[in-house]
């Protein structure tokens, strides 16, 4: 590690990079030592290095990654897509890739794989998953989604909120244990904004109505964490990448809500949702949905959300 502490990286942050693997590494290796079914050491290099890739190629190509971070920034759909164009392989194929050549567990690899994938449907996938969202939960003003996505993995393995705040605080006191002697700054779970995690109140309770929702958006992390929310809320979800693939789900589910986002490849949200007021019958919960477009528009600036 000490060896890549810093690089010729420009645009890639290696102190961020460290402190978000040693917090993830450390968050899967307490749930692991939790749960059944785990090695806590395997769990841990596993979370440790369940994003080399990005590093690999920063070492390996640091002025085009440089390059192409300035342009992608952390919207991780579109890095990869550039990194597949520009390298032929992406970083999340690339990490994979070397953890088959490191020769790590089988079952792990395929997590790492479904963990990029998106694709939770393993029990190794669900701790991955949990550990990441422990990891950007545990940052400064971190966003409120990820404290959904922390229940809903931790109600997989079988863990409630309560469980929840005793594993998220044990993997924060020990990565900042960690921290002094690898020279890297962990954000406290004490810090000022922190909310601790309680159970949401879920639709169909009394309290809360059940929702059909689409949700467009080609930032996989930013479409996931929605997804997570609601479905967590006990909302029905149907996520998709494009706003073609909106228009197609929005006559196919027939929502209530759809939240596009404005800036997407080919038909953004602004062009979607237009296409699918003038296709979609007029009859059902298609008389008045809820429209909620997120970003800046480009090219709809005229066009305004509207509620039912």
């Amino acid at each position: 590690m000490a060896d890549y502490r810093s690089g010729a990286c420009s645009g890639f942050d290696y102190a961020a990079f460290w402190t978000g693997s040693l917090l993830r590494g450390v968050a899967a290796q307490i749930v692991a030592a939790r749960a059944r079914g785990f090695d806590p050491r395997e769990a841990f290099v596993c979370g440790l290095l369940a994003d080399v890739g990005e590093l690999a190629l920063a070492t390996a190509q640091p002025e085009a990654y440089a390059e192409l971070l300035g342009h992608a920034g952390q919207m991780r759909a579109r890095l990869r897509r550039a990194e597949r164009e520009r390298f032929g392989i992406d970083h999340a194929e690339l990490c994979v890739e070397l953890l088959q050549r490191w020769t790590l567990p089988a079952a792990l690899v395929q997590a790492v794989r479904d963990f990029h994938a998106r694709a939770v449907q393993r029990p190794a996938t669900w701790l991955l998953t949990l550990a990441e969202a422990i990891a950007r939960g545990a940052a400064a003003h971190a966003s409120p989604a990820w404290q959904q996505v922390a229940l809903d993995a931790a109600a997989r393995l079988g863990f409630g909120a309560g469980d929840l705040n005793v594993l998220a605080g044990a993997a924060v006191r020990e990565a900042a244990q960690w921290a002094p002697l690898l020279a890297l700054p962990v954000a406290a779970v004490a810090a000022a904004d922190y909310q601790e995690y309680a159970s949401p109140a879920r639709a169909g309770d009394g309290m809360v109505p059940t929702l059909s929702v689409v949700i467009a958006d080609d930032n996989d992390d930013d479409r996931d964490l929605m997804r997570h929310a609601l479905v967590r809320a006990g909302h029905s979800v149907h996520a998709v990448a494009s706003g073609q693939e909106a228009l197609e789900a929005f006559l196919a589910v027939l929502p209530q809500m759809i939240i596009a986002d404005w800036d997407m490849p080919k038909m953004d949200g602004g062009g979607a949702v237009p296409h699918a007021s003038r296709d979609a019958p007029r009859q059902g919960p298609l008389r008045d949905p809820a429209y909620c477009p997120r970003g800046r528009p480009r090219s709809h600036g005229r066009y305004r959300s509207r509620s039912g």
